[in-house]
């Protein structure tokens, strides 16, 4: 019963003509710690870091076919010290680069701090749907989660699951980070110990252009590869 429940609000949702052309979406940051997996000498860094993180705030702009996704509160007036902190929390905790998706193209463009382009074709994620739901600001929301696997520096192969809660009633297909293909816009993401929760959700009638970002483009194993070999890897 539960279930088709489900389907029809999104078959509701996806077959009732709407207006809203665009909007913005602002997330906040939250992590969950376990200070006893972490080492003593450590420790202290590791808590800054989560502490810069938590400050920070990420917008997802969107309209019909592209996003754009990038942190809120850049970088200002820091010494050598502050900024090498702030770029660490976001590799770490947060998000590094600034990301453009398409779908009509099926294309992800991601910026680094280095203005260098990694480009990719789209992924598609294997989300699975749940009866699970909350609302987020008056949306209501349904649970979506898969697995994600990915290469760690070891040359072994790691996974961990990426939790999504998506409103039916926003039918976009977008979301933080890289991730998106839900039948409703992502309002809260969490993968490993960061969520991101919508805070503020904007929606607009007018179309809000988003341009991507022109130049050479390369992918992410000529990325990685260049980070080995400047490592010395």
């Amino acid at each position: 019963m539960i279930k088709i429940k489900l389907l029809l609000v999104l078959f509701i949702t996806l077959t009732t003509p709407i207006f809203s052309q665009s909007g913005t979406i602002t997330y906040s940051v939250n992590i969950s710690t376990n200070d006893k997996a972490i080492k003593e000498d450590i420790k202290e860094t590791y808590n800054k870091l989560i502490e810069i993180a938590r400050t920070q705030e990420f917008i997802l702009v969107f309209n019909r076919t592209a996003s754009y996704f990038n942190i809120q509160n850049k970088l200002t007036d820091k010494n050598e010290y502050e900024a090498k902190m702030y770029k660490i929390s976001r590799s770490a905790f947060t998000a590094r680069n600034e990301v453009f998706t398409n779908i009509s193209e099926k294309e992800t463009i991601e910026r680094t701090y280095e203005d260098i382009l990694i480009k990719k074709k789209n992924d598609s994620y294997a989300w699975k749907i749940t009866n699970e739901s909350k609302k987020i600001d008056n949306y209501l929301c349904y649970k979506a989660t898969f697995e994600e696997f990915f290469p760690r520096r070891d040359g072994t192969q790691g996974s961990r699951t990426i939790t999504a809660w998506f409103a039916p009633s926003l039918p976009y297909n977008f979301g933080p980070l890289t991730y998106y293909g839900l039948p409703g816009l992502i309002l809260e993401l969490t993968r490993n110990s960061t969520t991101f929760l919508a805070s503020k959700i904007e929606i607009s009638e007018k179309q809000i252009p988003i341009d991507f970002p022109k130049g050479k483009t390369i992918t992410h194993e000529e990325y990685d590869n260049k980070l080995k070999n400047q490592m010395g890897m």
